[in-house]
């Protein structure tokens, strides 16, 4: 729901990044947009921990980083996309990664925005 006025706006969104400094970053700027409910995730792991622990209050935007220790941004796409309940989730990739045949195949796994 998206609400005029400065009110601010009830999305639950998820950030997937191992950098703590990259996350504080996109969470002020999701912030000062006037997003509320804001999550965060230091790894692919703690990431589906939160999606699955969350299935009352769907997510409803990803923004991960690619590389990350263990576990990629990538992999966790794809296991989002296998996932019947979570597969409609749009994911934006915040990365630096700029191999072609990386890219098309996380727009393969249905990448909103790289």
């Amino acid at each position: 729901m998206i609400k005029k006025n400065g009110c601010k706006l009830s999305m639950k969104i998820l950030i997937v990044d191992d950098a703590v400094a990259v996350r504080r970053q996109v969470f002020r700027v999701l912030d000062e947009m006037g997003f509320k409910s804001i999550l965060e995730a230091g790894s692919v792991a703690e990431a589906w921990s939160i999606i699955e622990r969350n299935r009352g209050e769907e997510i409803k935007l990803i923004f991960s980083d690619w590389h990350m220790p263990g576990e990629t941004g990538l992999d966790l796409l794809k296991k989002i996309r296998s996932h019947p309940k979570f597969n409609k989730i749009p994911f934006i990739m915040l990365t630096t990664e700029q191999e072609k045949s990386k890219i098309i195949e996380a727009a393969h796994f249905g990448l909103q925005g790289y």
